[in-house]
């Protein structure tokens, strides 16, 4: 299996070989947004306490420089298939200021709920305890949002995509994705990406993970 499990460009320059390769998912945590500020939870847009959490200008500057270092090793509008977004004003954000910078067309960005954030739950609007809430206050587990990240990465496999897929994510959904696929859990920084392989796991991979 073909995977870079570094996320610092510096180091991820060296693995440039992997860079035009069909196939790759680039898991892109979302730029810095207002709940990074308030550092309040903004999950789910159907709570009555959400807020939404939008980019900032530094958030903004973050997506165009990863744009422009994904440009720089090969990828390009003509490799990128599809640009899946969560339903989140941050995530989708990103992903049209990486557009704007030529990497691909905005026609391409996807929304996929299950990519959302780890939900809340009563904790909506409120200054996060844990990087989970407890599921007694209607939160999502560890184990929830690895299971539907997961069954994201699964779908995708099974279309066997020709070309490379961005993924623009949220900080614990991307690492509990990463850490599914390799085995190590990284937490990427606004702005920071991780190229994985796209690859269809076999059905007692799948159980495996499913009871952990």
């Amino acid at each position: 299996m073909r995977h870079i499990t570094i996320t610092i460009w510096t180091m991820l320059l060296s693995f440039v070989g992997f860079a035009a390769i069909a196939s790759d998912l680039l898991v892109v945590r979302h730029g810095t947004s207002d709940h990074h500020i308030t550092k309040v939870h903004s999950s789910n847009p159907d709570h009555p306490n959400y807020k939404p959490s939008h980019i900032t200008a530094e958030g903004r500057e973050e997506a165009q420089k990863v744009a422009k270092k994904l440009l720089a090793h090969g990828y390009c509008n003509d490799n990128i298939e599809a640009v899946y977004v969560s339903p989140l004003p941050r995530s989708q954000e990103t992903a049209e200021a990486m557009a704007d910078m030529g990497l691909f067309d905005r026609k391409k960005i996807i929304v996929d709920v299950r990519l959302i954030g780890n939900r809340a739950g009563d904790r909506e609007n409120m200054r996060p305890q844990d990087e989970y809430v407890d599921p007694a206050l209607n939160g999502e587990s560890q184990a929830e949002v690895a299971a539907r990240m997961m069954a994201f990465y699964d779908g995708l496999a099974a279309q066997d995509p020709q070309k490379n897929v961005i993924l623009v994510a949220h900080s614990s959904p991307a690492a509990d994705l990463i850490e599914s696929i390799t085995l190590h859990r990284i937490k990427l920084h606004p702005g920071e990406c991780m190229v994985l392989p796209i690859k269809r796991r076999n059905s007692k991979q799948a159980t495996e993970l499913s009871t952990n």
